[in-house]
């Protein structure tokens, strides 16, 4: 009876034991090394990765998902490109396209910075290291099989941009032609971009030319904004504080602004503000509206827009006044640009 408790109490402590080693190291799964040796591709990836043939990215961190998002993160570093592109463009060409291409996911990742992974990227080697409680992970990407993708995406877009070139010069309606060029020259951007990441990666350092050149593409839209009108109506309230605001926005997108007379675009806006009652000394505030309107007289079609309420406040009736312009000209740059430029892309 003695010997068998004294079995039992010696076979817990083994099970405790093996339970504990479990929990204190990972285990060995596909491509995971947890040897005491450091691999020699963790300081020396290009010893087995030729430069010329791959770009290689090592992450570390203390899991292995964060160990290849770092690793991916590395690579995605080498894309980086001072061409800038609009945001909203981006992810309208995102939206266009027939699923998710790998070139639109290095975009992603280098202009906005998404969690998204990386398509085209390999997690080839991964190795745990006991004594640091870290994982370190190498991923590449193979530049021949890259260059191809990109290559093919960047003679895709070249060929939109012709068509849209030709239904801009096709068509008699104004709008209709800007929204056209809009497109084509959005592409053009979204190709200066893909180019300039094209070189990095290229092996066989082809060269893609555009069928319209960028020039004469730009100097057919400079010419055409020229001829868009746009009339500002305000509609009572206090909506001429408003007005400079208002005018930024159409001039950002190139419009010109006419008064008295009939217009291609009527932006119909209303503001009020009052002060609001926050039963405070210390402090003083707002309540205050914006309703806004566009309506296209070319195509006699309004664009319900923007209905934005809110409540400002500072600790003095300047402060709160001037907090209140600061957030209205935030949302006009931001919310009313993003809405009246996506309609004009659509028509």
């Amino acid at each position: 009876m003695m010997h068998s408790f004294k079995r039992l109490w010696i076979l817990t402590i083994l099970c405790g034991f093996i339970i504990l080693s479990s929990c204190a190291a990972p285990r060995a799964g596909k491509n995971i090394t947890t040897d005491d040796m450091i691999p020699g591709w963790i300081d020396h990836p290009y010893n087995s990765y030729p430069a010329s043939r791959y770009i290689v990215g090592i992450g570390s961190g203390d899991t292995r998902a964060n160990a290849e998002n770092n690793a991916i993160g590395s690579i995605s570093k080498v894309f980086q490109s001072n061409v800038f592109v609009d945001e909203t463009v981006l992810q309208n060409y995102y939206e266009n396209k027939q699923g998710v291409t790998a070139t639109a996911e290095i975009i992603n990742k280098t202009n906005v910075k998404s969690s998204q992974a990386l398509k085209n990227i390999t997690i080839d080697k991964s190795y745990f290291s006991s004594a640091e409680g870290l994982y370190y992970v190498l991923a590449y990407l193979n530049r021949l099989d890259t260059e191809e993708l990109y290559q093919q995406e960047i003679e895709e877009n070249y060929e939109l941009v012709k068509d849209y070139y030709s239904q801009y010069n096709a068509n008699e309606n104004k709008l209709v032609k800007f929204a056209y060029l809009m497109r084509a020259s959005d592409l053009m951007k979204v190709n200066e971009l893909l180019l300039s990441q094209f070189k990095i990666i290229s092996v066989t350092g082809e060269t893609i030319v555009s069928p319209v050149p960028v020039s004469q593409l730009m100097n057919e839209k400079v010419k055409l904004l020229s001829t868009i009108t746009v009339r500002l109506n305000p509609d009572g309230g206090q909506s001429e504080n408003a007005a400079p605001y208002l005018k930024e926005i159409v001039g950002k997108i190139g419009f010109k602004i006419v008064e008295n007379q009939a217009a291609d675009f009527d932006i119909i806006y209303r503001f009020t503000f009052a002060p609001a009652n926050l039963g405070r000394n210390d402090v003083s505030g707002n309540n205050w509206q914006l309703e806004l309107d566009v309506k296209d007289n070319i195509n006699q079609f309004t664009l319900k827009t923007f209905n934005y309420a809110n409540r400002t406040m500072g600790i003095s009736k300047d402060q709160a006044y001037e907090k209140m312009m600061t957030t209205l000209k935030k949302e006009l740059d931001q919310q009313f640009y993003k809405q009246f430029m996506e309609y004009i892309r659509s028509i």
